[in-house]
C-alpha cells in the first residue's frame, strides 16, 4: 500500500492529509489560527474586493486584530464552519456583522445538534399533535374535578360549624 499523499495546510506548519476539511485546531492560538483562515478565505474567495479592503500589510494586521476582537467569544470550529457557509451565502466580501451572524447561526447549530443528542433536551424538544395535547388537559381537569370533589367539605357542616 503507498504512503497517504500529505500536504502543508496553508495557515499552519502541521502536515494534514489530502482531502481533510477541517483543520485540526492547537490550543495555544487557535483563534490566531481561525482569523488567518478567515483572511485566507478572504483573499482566494474575494481577491478585488480583498485587495481594494486591505491594500498594505499595515492595514491587514488592523484588520486581524479587529476582527479577532469582534469574533472572541466565537469557538474557532464555529469561524471555520462558518466561513465554509460565507461562500454560499455571501456575494461579496461579509461585513464584521454579516460574518457574525453566521457564527451565530454555527453556534446555535452546535447547540441544537447537542439538545439532540441529549435525551432531557430531546424530550423537551418534542411536541405533540394538538388533539393529543387536548386530550391530556380534558384528563387533567377531570382528574383535579375528581380531586376536588373528594376532599370537599360538605356545605352543611361548614354551615353548622359557624
Amino acid at each position: 500500500m503507498p504512503p497517504q499523499e500529505t500536504k502543508k495546510h496553508p495557515l499552519k506548519n502541521s502536515v494534514t492529509a489530502i482531502g481533510d476539511k477541517q483543520p485540526s485546531f492547537d490550543q495555544a492560538g487557535d483563534d490566531i489560527t481561525a482569523i488567518n483562515e478567515l483572511f485566507m478565505a478572504f483573499k482566494v474567495g474575494y481577491p478585488m474586493q480583498y485587495h481594494k479592503c486591505f491594500p498594505d500589510d499595515a492595514t491587514l494586521t488592523l484588520a486581524k486584530q479587529f476582527w479577532r476582537q469582534s469574533l472572541s467569544e466565537f469557538a474557532p470550529q464555529h469561524i471555520h464552519t462558518a466561513i465554509i457557509d460565507m461562500g454560499h451565502k455571501c456575494e461579496y466580501l461579509p461585513t464584521i456583522h454579516q460574518f457574525y451572524q453566521l457564527c451565530c447561526a454555527q453556534r446555535a447549530s452546535v447547540v441544537s445538534d447537542l439538545r439532540c443528542a441529549d435525551p432531557a433536551f430531546a424530550l423537551e424538544e418534542v411536541r405533540l399533535p394538538l388533539a393529543e395535547q387536548q386530550a391530556q388537559l380534558r384528563k387533567l381537569k377531570d382528574t383535579l374535578a375528581a380531586h376536588k370533589k373528594s376532599h370537599a367539605i360538605p356545605r352543611e357542616k361548614v354551615r353548622a360549624e359557624k
